[in-house]
């Protein structure tokens, strides 16, 4: 599969073919619609393979990254999402281990707690590869990345069901491009955050 990317990247390769993902909520047993459509759920995306092996390719394209990224020292030692043997569990235990500490020495301790639940969904595809240039991920595996993102298309799912009618439907919403956001319905990605 290594070679398969770099033949991919060296070859000026775009992913082509169809990318497109439909988020399916969860089911709103005979609420109003809008009201699920405003509720924290967690979407489920469910993303139409590009071609086969893709999620290999995915996970060779992430094993990369973080080769490069740790090699050049890119992330902080207190960045535990997403790296090996470093989790949230880590992070709470330093968080907790540091206040523990200053409060041994009488000194005041403050937090603050940020939810990033939703970080993935937000992420600007520009700036991403902004970013990603600027540490270094430059050329054709730029290209190749920005290649990965771009081009998507997502549509809603909202499975609905009538207590009274007792009936299930689903209501799909039209295709829209992806600006923002970066797959989730993949393998890699799903093994990552669990």
């Amino acid at each position: 599969m290594n070679s398969v990317f770099s033949n991919s990247v060296n070859n000026k390769h775009r992913l082509s073919g169809k990318k497109s993902s439909v988020l399916l909520l969860a089911d709103s047993h005979g609420r109003n619609l809008s009201s699920i459509l405003r509720e924290k759920n967690r979407d489920i995306a469910v993303t139409s393979v590009v071609k086969p092996g893709a999620g290999l390719l995915e996970k060779v394209v992430y094993e990369k990254l973080m080769k490069f990224i740790n090699k050049n020292s890119i992330l902080c030692n207190e960045q535990h999402g997403f790296r090996n043997k470093r989790s949230t569990t880590t992070a709470v235990y330093e968080c907790i281990n540091s206040i523990l500490n200053l409060m041994d020495k009488k000194q005041e301790t403050i937090g603050v707690f940020i939810d990033l639940s939703k970080a993935f969904d937000m992420v600007d595809h520009k700036i991403l590869l902004s970013k990603l240039e600027r540490y270094g991920i430059r050329g054709l595996s730029n290209k190749w990345i920005s290649s990965f993102l771009t081009n998507r298309m997502q549509a809603v799912c909202v499975k609905h069901t009538d207590i009274e009618l007792k009936t299930v439907s689903n209501h799909l919403s039209d295709y829209k491009q992806i600006k923002c956001g970066v797959p989730q319905g993949s393998d890699s990605i799903k093994r990552r955050r669990r």
